[in-house]
């Protein structure tokens, strides 16, 4: 097969010196899937076919896709892989930050990081552009977590705007039109996942995907295993995922009032339903379904700022204020307290209390193990 091979340049000199490294680059590279003068998203597909072959979770390959897909492919798709030059491709990911914030950027990264690593082993790049790309930083988020008070407040809320509507309710909420009334009863499962989150510190979709075999009601401790989350998958709806990471699996003692809640919602159990919390068919909820009817209950009163994911920072905040960072970190499933502390923990409101130490400097008698 003989290629046809062609460059440019601002003269004679310089058009030579452009064919030679374009012949170069594509001898460099024979015999190979991907060439320097390939498309970025022929080395994207094969990148992520392969990623596709190591048994990663579901949604995390969803999420590579979707990462090419909306970022990559329309922005450089049609460029030749030695096109992908690190200021390129630094452009591409602070274009990303300015957009869609810097954790989409991150992920934006990573991905190219990858591709291009892939490029290099296939000897169509010399080194991998991505090394100097810039990371974008994040702003330290201002956490802020609900005080017991405030969450009797949150809930007080949700009780009564879930409470079961009356007839007369109903026929004013349907323009007195008694065929647009609908039926009296409202879904009181959402006060029963709030009370789960605040028991737990668990992701909305973990709750979700609990089953009965993983409650345990009837030990000296009861507990709850949690070891899944609930995704949406193309093609394939609603899904319980296990989760794959080491450390996943975590077994959380139940307060007093989550076994009452628990006990409670057993005997409702639906026929041939596994779960614990169910659609009134008895079938998965869609954590998006859930974030919408929170965002419904909460609009417009004083707590419209707080979502699920406050709850799982309210429980790192109380129990590292009355633990340590570790053992909150321990609790939400991380692998270390660094991510704990910095997305998860409100800084303590009171002074630091260091006074038994450093009154000492006044009165030596006051040191610890002084005669």
């Amino acid at each position: 097969m003989v290629r046809q091979i062609s460059a440019t340049g601002a003269d004679e000199k310089k058009s030579t010196a452009a064919l030679k490294r374009k012949i170069t680059a594509t001898l460099q590279s024979a015999g190979s899937e991907i060439t320097a003068l390939s498309p970025i998203r022929e080395l994207a597909e094969l990148w992520y076919a392969d990623k596709r072959e190591e048994g990663l979770a579901p949604n995390t390959v969803e999420r590579h896709r979707q990462i090419l897909d909306t970022y990559i492919l329309k922005a450089i798709g049609g460029l030749p892989v030695r096109e992908a030059t690190t200021g390129k491709l630094d452009r591409l990911v602070k274009e990303v930050s300015r957009r869609n914030g810097p954790g989409t950027a991150k992920l934006v990264k990573s991905v190219l990081a990858g591709m291009m690593g892939l490029a290099t082993r296939y000897d169509a790049l010399e080194h991998n552009p991505v090394d100097n790309v810039q990371t974008p930083k994040q702003p330290r988020p201002n956490v802020r977590a609900l005080s017991p008070e405030q969450y009797a407040e949150l809930r007080a809320i949700a009780v009564e705007k879930l409470r079961p509507a009356t007839r007369e309710e109903r026929r004013a909420r349907a323009g007195d039109d008694g065929r647009r009334m609908g039926g009296a009863n409202r879904s009181g499962t959402l006060l029963d996942v709030m009370d789960f989150l605040i028991a737990t510190g668990v992701r909305p979709a973990e709750a979700l995907a609990l089953t009965w075999e993983k409650v345990t009601l009837d030990a000296e401790v009861p507990f709850v295993q949690i070891d899944s989350t609930v995704v949406r998958l193309r093609g394939q709806g609603l899904i319980i995922q296990p989760r794959t990471k080491t450390g996943d699996t975590r077994l959380l003692a139940l307060p007093e009032h989550a076994i009452s809640m628990l006990n409670r919602r057993r005997p409702a159990l639906i026929e041939g339903s596994r779960l614990v919390f169910t659609s009134v068919r008895g079938t998965l909820i869609d954590p998006a379904t859930m974030r919408k009817i929170w965002r419904d209950v909460f609009r417009e009163t004083e707590y419209s700022w707080v979502t699920q994911k406050t709850l799982r920072k309210t429980v790192a905040t109380a129990l590292s204020w009355a633990q340590n960072p570790g053992f909150a970190a321990t609790q939400l499933g991380h692998t270390s307290d660094a991510m704990t502390r910095r997305f998860y923990i409100e800084r303590s409101r009171l002074p630091h209390d260091a006074r038994m130490v450093l009154d000492a400097f006044a009165d030596p008698t006051l040191l610890i193990g002084s005669d």
